[in-house]
């Protein structure tokens, strides 16, 4: 476990980390991105940690949860797809997070400012996103691609999305999958499902 640290580093990689936590933590900003990058993790607990310029990304993920952080990404023009993403994984939670992405809330602007999006879930199964709050992001709090199986999106907070609440798009299918008692302010749409090619 890394509990208690504060991390002066733009990196941290965790590649095939079993029963691990790291919690408690505060990450200060830097001169870049802060990325938390994860691979292949089995029972990774990422839980009440400070991030005030980064993004947490993980891949192949089992059982991971990220809890009870406060994660801020960096303002400006950027290229950040979102600040929470996980994607060909199983059993993934986001809970109880505070995400910003830190969109200048030009909606004249079609150029990227901020992150894209606040959680990103592609080719998922058994995916719980609950009492999250999302902020200040240039499309969409929360978006789906690929296949999504067995999702519940419960009692969310998505305030200030450029385009709406939700979204499904490009070879996005979605099945045994529900949402319940989500908030949505400040933005065009609740949902924007779509599938493309």
């Amino acid at each position: 476990s890394i509990k208690g640290c504060t991390v002066q580093t733009n990196r941290m990689f965790f590649d095939r980390v079993s029963n691990a936590s790291v919690h408690d933590n505060t990450f200060p900003a830097g001169s870049d991105l802060t990325s938390i990058d994860v691979s292949r993790a089995v029972l990774l607990a990422f839980d009440n940690n400070t991030v005030a310029q980064g993004y947490f990304r993980q891949v192949y993920g089992r059982n991971v949860t990220v809890s009870n952080n406060r994660i801020t990404a960096r303002g400006g023009a950027s290229s950040l797809e979102a600040v929470v993403s996980s994607s060909f994984g199983t059993g993934t939670r986001v809970l109880s997070n505070t995400l910003d992405g830190r969109w200048n809330s030009d909606r004249g602007n079609q150029t990227q400012n901020g992150a894209h999006s606040g959680i990103d879930i592609q080719d998922e199964s058994d995916v719980v996103i609950e009492a999250n709050t999302v902020q200040d992001v240039f499309t969409c709090g929360v978006e789906f691609l690929g296949t999504i199986g067995g999702l519940t999106a419960r009692d969310n907070r998505i305030v200030n999305a450029g385009q709406c609440g939700f979204i499904g798009s490009y070879w996005f299918s979605m099945s045994s999958s529900r949402f319940v008692g989500n908030t949505i302010d400040r933005s065009a749409f609740a949902f924007s499902f779509e599938r493309q090619g």
